[in-house]
């Protein structure tokens, strides 16, 4: 029709008009009737004009066009909407910018529509015929108003240069092709686009715009990605495995994406609207390959059941959500993720990777707990306040999470790779509340300026490090950590505290010293052999620090709670360098097997107990320990040394003796009333020790330096239970106010003093043997007391030479005196078994007495020797033994028993006039022994009755002898004013002789007497007078 010349017009009216011919060309087909329907049926028909409703009504009219190839140039329905397009088995072309119809329908398989320019298609495109059949192709920007394929899902709807706006609420074809560079469909309603949506050209072109909540069935991309999914204001709800895309793109701030399948969503997801706004929903295991949110933040990223693997290098959403207890989210490369990442589902549950080094901006886990968090190889900087997991897992040997701000981590941090691998980072307050390495020790836990909170009982990592001047550590319950804690700071910086009984396995403060160690209610076990910390503070009542191996503690150790609580305890050879209780005194230092060495000046505890046989404390300086030191393991155990000027306020040795107490050089004051030691040794030329209160020592005193040396000072009433001095003397025993009592068989001192008015000194020992002196330094004659108690008691040296004593006293024994100065006021025989011999030539300065009963204790001199005082002035001595030498007694009270003279060489002298009550003998041979007699004197008992003496001599003045036998080999008067009157009948057996100027001398005999020697033979007497008899 119209082959030569288009017509004008070609009208239908009422019925079908089938046009058979290649060729229909007219300005306008007008289908006039409600009922017109035109057919082209030529296989290449081409109707070249329009074709229109004229009737004035929309949605009337039928086209069919069935040919293989139909062509229709120009617009149809311009005037009103036919109701019907109908495409056959075939290709149709339409040329038209305004195609309107109710519906353009696809009846057959092989049917095809294609708009070859700009189109409006007003009114829907369907499939009548069988499902999943039926082509429409748009060629430039195009526009379809109603469905596309509601009837039936076409096979393909073809999108070329231009934009497809699709109006329609349903879209269903197997897949809507993007086939230029230039391609894009827009969907500007909310719609079901059941089907794929593909790029069959280049990739990365073609856009896909989504306005209102849309679905889309089947995969998008998958050919080639597209260049952009665009989603406005509404959801897309997208159910392909694949989406490909450079782009998806939130554009609105009401825009979602919600993935309902598992899905790769290749390429990024974006938020280009307004900063976080948009959400991003995935359903079962998905995977994004680019970033998320990279222009602006989403506000959210919800994750539900199923593993979403995001591979972008920047995720940014307010908050990723794991909505389900099966959600996942793995970052499989670096990632920057800015926002939260929460469980918004039940607590405990969700999984998030970190792979490689990543940025998590946000809390995590802030509503629920996830179940874990994992750290493969890489860094894992956290900044969020909240982290809440299970476990945060570190999986690979260069695992490392840093927290860049205070956190709360809630949960525990594992090492679920080899051990000793991994690193935690602290930064600011915070907290900790489950286990650190429960399964494998981490390399390294860092704490930077904060304080870090553990809550969990078990910390493994090889080293914890505290590396700035602020940075803290608090394990707030009982707590094993295994490995070490240092300071990689600066010195002196740092604090730990433990809280509950804790171990910790390795060395504190390697590197560089912390400032504390703080130990509150409960038992630290630090197994380390190192131990650096400015102090080392207990701190509650219930404190105690245990050191399970030899250590070096590098500081001091303190009580910072109250008085006199706190334990500590060493086992094996460790060194403490500071002060121990400097602050308040600990209850308890326990030593156990080991020498433990203090450097500090000051120790206070209310005992320092040894423990064990092989147990050993050390004070290497001067220093003042308050309280006890004790052996609470076996008696005889345990060795404490001192070195320097030191102080003990309590007693030593209470409850089991120790082995050894060393005393270096310098002075030991010791305040305690027990001292219990096998040994006190004195080590050095310069070591002293002071008792300064009364004292019971028990064990010896001895000097195992050079002979001659060390000090001992007693202060109050004090005993030693055994020797004193016994491998070398020491130089001085000092006695002071009160009774010193000592116990043992061996003292030896070059001197004794007894320095205050009030000194006693007490020997007990039944053979004690004093080497030394023993002498008054008061400065004040006659103080001062020595009491020999003993049965056999000793003194080798002077006694009293510096000032006088005011007593020796002799018990039951016999005290033996070697010194050649004796000075006391007294030297009393106190008992009937005293005995008292002057071993060697002596000056006695005193008297010698008899305090005990009548008739008992002896004296014996050996050597010329002179007592200046009186002796048995109080009760007569049972003897005076006179040996070999001259004996001078000074004192005009001479009471004993015999004075007996026992050796060939015996002489005695009363220098001045006296009374001998009792008698004078010769017990040694005949004939031997003198007596002289200076001034007037008087014996009352015999003379010489066992054996003759040699010589009875009588100087100036009168000698009354009251004896009935008198045996002398001469009796001598040798002054001119020489007397001697028998005051009672007597036998002189032996001479009577002037040795003096002839015809001087007086003899009186009283009652009867015999004198079997001659008188006078040398110089004639002056008078011999016999009284009545």
């Amino acid at each position: 029709i119209g082959n030569t010349n288009a017509l004008r017009t070609v009208n239908v009216g009422a019925g079908i008009a089938t046009l058979e011919g290649a060729i229909i060309k007219a300005t306008t087909t007008k289908l006039t009737n409600a009922a017109s329907v035109l057919t082209l049926t030529n296989v290449n028909a081409v109707l070249t004009g329009a074709i229109d409703n004229t009737t004035g009504v929309d949605n009337v009219g039928v086209l069919n066009l069935n040919g293989a190839l139909s062509q229709v140039t120009g617009n149809i329905g311009n005037t009103n909407a036919l109701a019907t397009i109908s495409v056959g088995a075939g290709k149709a072309t339409l040329g038209g910018a305004v195609i309107k119809a109710t519906t353009t329908k696809l009846t057959d398989n092989a049917s095809q529509v294609t708009f070859t320019n700009p189109v409006v298609v007003t009114g829907a495109i369907d499939n009548t015929g069988n499902a999943n059949n039926g082509i429409v192709t748009f060629t430039g920007d195009s526009t379809v108003t109603g469905n596309i394929g509601n009837t039936n899902a076409l096979a393909t709807i073809s999108v070329g240069a231009g934009k497809a706006t699709l109006g329609g609420a349903i879209i269903k074809a197997t897949t809507t092709k993007l086939t230029d560079n230039a391609s894009q469909v827009t969907f500007t309603n909310p719609v079901v686009v059941t089907g794929a949506i593909d790029n069959t050209g280049n990739a990365n072109n073609g856009i896909v715009t989504f306005t209102g909540d849309s679905t889309v069935t089947g995969n998008i991309g998958n050919t080639n990605a597209l260049a952009t999914i665009s989603v406005g204001a509404g959801k897309a709800t997208l159910g392909g495995a694949i989406i490909k895309a450079t782009t998806t793109k939130l554009t609105d701030n009401a825009s979602q994406v919600t993935f309902t399948n598992p899905v790769v969503v290749t390429g990024a997801i974006d938020n280009t609207g307004n900063a976080n706004n948009g959400i991003v929903t995935f359903t079962g295991d998905s995977t994004v390959t680019g970033n998320i949110g990279n222009t602006n933040a989403l506000a959210t990223i919800s994750v539900g059941a199923g593993k979403a693997t995001l591979g972008g290098a920047i995720i940014k959403a307010t908050t990723t959500k794991l909505t389900d207890n099966a959600s996942q989210v793995t970052f499989t490369n670096p990632v920057v993720v800015t926002g939260a990442i929460d469980n918004t589902g039940n607590a405990n549950n969700g999984i998030v990777t970190f792979t490689g080094d990543s940025t998590v901006t946000g809390n995590i886990g802030n509503t629920n707990a996830l179940a874990t968090i994992s750290v493969g190889a890489g860094k894992a900087t956290l900044g969020g306040a909240i982290i809440k997991a299970t476990t945060t897992k570190l999986t690979d040997n260069a695992s490392q999470v840093t927290f860049t701000n205070p956190v709360v981590v809630t949960g525990a941090i594992d090492n679920t790779g080899n051990a000793n691998n991994g690193i935690v980072t602290f930064t600011g307050g915070s907290t900790v509340t489950g286990n650190i390495g429960n399964t494998n020790a981490l390399a390294t836990v860092n704490v930077g300026a904060g304080l870090l909170r553990v809550q969990g009982g078990v910390v493994k990592s090889n080293t914890i490090n505290l590396t700035d001047n602020a940075s803290q550590v608090t394990f707030t319950n009982p707590v094993v950590v295994t490995g070490a804690i240092d300071n990689t700071g600066n010195a002196n910086n740092g604090i730990v505290t433990f809280t509950g009984d804790s171990t910790v396995t390795g060395n504190i403060g390697n590197t560089n010293a912390l400032a504390t160690i703080s130990v509150g209610a409960g038992k630290a076990t630090l197994g380390g052999a190192i131990i650096k910390a400015t102090t080392t503070k207990l701190t509650d009542n219930a404190s105690q620090v245990t050191f399970t191996n030899p250590v070096v503690v590098t500081g001091a150790i303190d009580n910072t709670g109250n008085a006199n609580n706190g334990i500590v305890t060493f086992t094996g050879g460790s060194t403490v360098t500071g002060n121990i209780g400097n602050t308040n005194a600990l209850a308890t230092v326990n030593v156990g097997a080991g020498l433990l060495r203090v450097q500090g000046g000051v120790v206070k505890s209310n005992t320092i107990n040894l423990t064990d046989n092989a147990s050993q404390v050390t004070f290497t300086n001067p220093v003042v320990v308050t309280g006890a030191i004790d052996n609470t393991g076996n008696a005889n155990n345990g060795i404490v040394t001192f070195t320097g000027d030191s102080t003990v306020t309590g007693n030593i040795g209470n409850t089991n003796a120790l082995a050894t107490v060393n005393v270096g050089a310098g002075l030991l004051r010791v305040q305690g009333g027990v001292v219990k030691s096998n040994t006190i040794n004195l080590t050095d030329n310069a070591s002293q020790v002071t008792f300064t209160n009364p004292v019971v020592v028990t064990g010896a005193i001895d000097n195992t330096g050079n002979a001659n040396n060390g000090i001992v000072t007693f202060t109050g009433n004090s005993t030693v239970t055994g020797n004193i001095g016994n491998t070398n003397a020491l130089a001085t025993v000092n006695v002071g106010a009160g009774i010193a009592t000592l116990e043992g068989a061996v003292i030896k001192a070059t001197t004794t003093k007894l320095t205050n008015a009030a000194s006693v000194l007490t020997l007990t020992n039944v053979n004690a043997v004093l080497t030394g002196a023993i002498d008054n330094t008061t400065g004040v004659d006659n103080v001062g007391v020595l009491n020999l108690n003993g049965a056999l008691s000793q003194v080798t040296g002077n006694i009293g030479n510096t000032n006088a004593l005011a007593t020796i006293s002799v018990g039951a024994g016999k005290a033996t005196l070697g010194g050649a100065v004796i000075k006391a006021t007294t030297t009393k025989l106190t008992d009937n078994a005293s005995q008292v011999t002057f071993t060697n030539p002596v000056v006695v300065t005193g008297a010698i007495d008899n305090t005990g009963n009548a008739n008992n204790g002896i004296a014996t001199f050996t050597g010329d020797s002179t007592v200046t005082g009186n002796i048995g002035n109080t009760n007569a001595l049972a003897t005076v033994n006179v040996g070999a030498g001259l004996l001078r007694v000074q004192g005009g009270v001479v009471k004993s028993n015999t004075i007996n003279l026992t050796d060939n060489a015996s002489a005695v002298t009363f220098t001045n006039p006296v009374v001998v009550t009792g008698a004078i003998d010769n017990t040694g041979n005949a004939n031997n022994g003198i007596v002289t007699f200076t001034g007037d004197s008087t014996v009352t008992g015999n003379i010489g009755n066992t054996n003759a003496l040699a010589t009875i001599s009588v100087g100036a003045g009168k000698a009354t002898l009251g004896g009935a036998i008198i045996k002398a080999t001469t009796t001598k008067l040798t002054d001119n004013a020489s007397q001697v009157t028998f005051t009672n009948p007597v036998v002189v057996t032996g001479a009577i002789d002037n040795t003096g100027n002839a015809n001087n001398g007086i003899v009186t005999f009283t009652g009867d007497s015999t004198v079997t020697g001659n008188i006078g033979n040398t110089n004639a007497l002056a008078t011999v007078n016999v009284g009545a008899g």
